[in-house]
């Protein structure tokens, strides 16, 4: 019945999922991925808190702050926080949203890398950007041509604006503007001087860096600038990897048309200056000059976007299942010091008594039932036992989506979420390590014990089967959110009674249910 290999369908709520309680299970990172229409997602946390500025603003974007700090790239609306609201600054003008989004689920790739934290407190206020993916060159590199050549793999006859562009932002800013007056004279004695409207607003650039009122937005709006670095995201809504994750393909189509529009450059087709002054005509040519070639196939038959788009999801699944099996050995591991608890089969057969006329009822909470279980119109198995864990093992890890595409489209930013989308959002997002701690702790204390959001909430808190850091009162009230969710249906189910205590049933059925959700059959 089961299918998907235990892959969760991510239709996530945007708040809930970007204000995750910050948390691993050791020692692999703790990562969400999973397919929403044409999306492939994935977030990724270290044990260290993502940045929250409080100097963001909702309408303006994350300010670009020194390189040594804790850096997150996040192309995500969220209500929860301002400051991960404004991230979404490109993509909100690109959508036309300019006010502050809401917390309906929306498309994002979240990835970060950790400063040490004396290093950080120590060099606040300078050091270089850490934008996108670019890697930070040591303090003590004397920036020149020749570094810049080095630093882009070609002579300086043939710099572009974006070499030039991404060695500058390579190196500490105050460094970078000390600089720039040499380097210009440099590349102008080279006989590739560029235009004086590049130059003036590299300086315009750095300076707001420098004085720490530059937004992500703003470097990644000057970058594309240069005419020949890919846009973060297309109209078509195409998200290329960061430098650091892209595979061969990725590399390989990236490199591409960074050539492809060197050449339109070339061409005039592409004119810098005008992208530079923010010519609107100028900058519907760049992004229709990259949408028609992300879904052109190539001479050798391959269409870049969707190419690189394959080569991610097998990158994600492949993490996702090294993840999985890790939380399954540690489940594995907690319960064989248990004892087994006896089979309630007269509990069980209530249940599934119960459970098969809710899963021939229309909309909520059969809807979500369903597609946990991945049931679509197909007969429900005879046995008991099978059909009570296939939907339990559901709710944990959901198989497949809700069965009424057109009537749930996550995508709609102006419509309010049903029940069953909300619902649906919140078990996709409970992580392996929520799962972990919750199951564990009631399978350890047994049936009576109160298995309310509160208390489970303080059982993922108090974990000793987990690494966690929930010393933030949100993150406790992020999980007791997402377990609210959990609740009903497993009052259904008979996991739990009406007060919400555990049941002799979800006693025994829990840990077979999360046993049977992250096995790879």
């Amino acid at each position: 019945m089961r299918s998907g290999g235990g892959r969760k369908v991510l239709a996530v709520s945007m708040a809930r999922f970007i204000s995750w309680p910050r948390r691993r299970v050791p020692p692999i990172k703790r990562g969400m991925l999973g397919m929403w229409g044409r999306w492939t997602l994935t977030l990724t946390t270290g044990v260290s808190t993502l940045n929250r500025s409080p100097s963001c603003s909702a309408a303006d974007g994350v300010p670009v702050r020194p390189v040594r700090d804790v850096w997150v790239t996040v192309i995500a609306p969220s209500s929860r926080c301002e400051a991960y609201k404004c991230l979404i600054s490109p993509l909100a003008q690109l959508k036309g949203h300019h006010q502050g989004l809401s917390s309906r689920p929306f498309k994002f790739l979240v990835k970060r890398e950790d400063r040490q934290r004396d290093a950080r407190r120590a060099n606040r206020g300078r050091g270089a950007v850490a934008f996108a993916a670019m890697r930070v060159i040591s303090e003590g590199v004397r920036l020149d041509l020749d570094f810049v050549c080095e630093h882009a793999g070609r002579p300086p006859g043939r710099l572009t604006r974006r070499d030039i562009a991404r060695a500058l932002l390579a190196v500490p800013t105050g460094q970078a503007l000390v600089a720039l007056p040499d380097l210009r004279r440099a590349m102008l004695a080279a006989g590739n001087p560029l235009s004086a409207r590049f130059w003036d607003s590299a300086k315009a650039t750095l300076a707001s860096i420098e004085m720490g009122v530059a937004t992500v937005g703003d470097v990644q709006r000057w970058l594309e600038a240069t005419g020949t670095e890919p846009i973060l995201i297309t109209r078509a809504y195409f998200v290329w990897p960061e430098e650091g994750e892209r595979g061969p393909v990725a590399s390989e189509l990236h490199d591409r048309l960074v050539a492809h529009l060197e050449d339109q450059v070339a061409d005039g087709r592409i004119d810098p200056d005008r992208l530079a002054s923010g010519d609107t005509e100028a900058r519907e040519v760049y992004e229709d000059i990259q949408d028609r070639w992300l879904i052109s196939p190539l001479p050798d038959g391959r269409v870049p976007g969707p190419a690189v788009n394959d080569e991610l999801e097998e990158g994600l699944f492949a993490t996702w299942d090294e993840e999985e099996a890790f939380a399954l050995s540690e489940l594995r591991r907690v319960l064989a010091d248990l004892p087994e608890p006896d089979l309630p089969s007269a509990d069980l057969e209530a249940a599934a008594r119960r459970l098969r006329a809710l899963l021939d009822e229309p909309g909520y909470p059969g809807s979500v039932l369903r597609a946990c279980a991945g049931i679509d119109g197909e007969r429900l198995p005879e046995d008991d036992t099978e059909l009570w864990l296939t939907v339990a093992a559901g709710i944990a890890s959901p198989v497949s989506d809700l069965q009424d595409e057109d009537a749930h489209q996550f995508w709609n930013l102006d419509a309010e979420l049903s029940e069953e989308d909300a619902a649906l959002a919140a078990l996709c997002t409970i992580h392996h390590a929520d799962w972990l701690a919750a199951v564990t702790a009631l399978a350890r204390r047994g049936p009576g014990v109160l298995a309310s959001p509160e208390r489970i909430a303080r059982f993922v808190a108090e974990s000793e089967d987990i690494d966690v850091e929930m010393d933030d009162p949100e993150d406790l009230r992020t999980t007791e959110e997402l377990f609210t969710s959990v609740m009903p249906l497993w009052i259904r189910l008979g996991i739990v009674d009406e007060r919400q205590i555990l049941t002799p049933l979800g006693w025994w059925g829990l840990p077979k249910a999360l046993e049977l959700a992250w096995s790879p059959s």
